[in-house]
């Protein structure tokens, strides 16, 4: 890890938060969004009694909207970023 705290902030803009702590920095970076899943349609199976039938929906779903989130720390040393952590559900490594 060559990078410094300059590059960071130059690619990833200024950070959510700052924290310092035993001659360390900790920049933490706050990622949100959200994705829409349209619904599914059921099938349907019609069974025949005699003179009439039912006819049943099976499976589908309904559309719903999912949150995307990621908060990534780096940890900053003399200038330069020594380690970093991730963690929600739409961190890419």
């Amino acid at each position: 890890m060559n990078s410094t705290e300059q590059d960071l902030v130059a690619q990833w803009g200024p950070p959510d938060q700052v924290y310092e702590s035993g001659g360390q920095k900790y920049l933490t970076y706050h990622r949100s969004s959200q994705a829409y899943l349209p619904g599914v349609e059921p099938t349907y199976q019609t069974t025949y009694y005699g003179t009439y039938a039912t006819t049943t929906p099976i499976g589908g779903s309904p559309p719903q909207t999912i949150n995307l989130n990621c908060k990534t720390t780096f940890t900053i040393t003399n200038g330069k970023i020594t380690s970093w952590r991730y963690e929600g559900n739409n961190c890419a490594a």
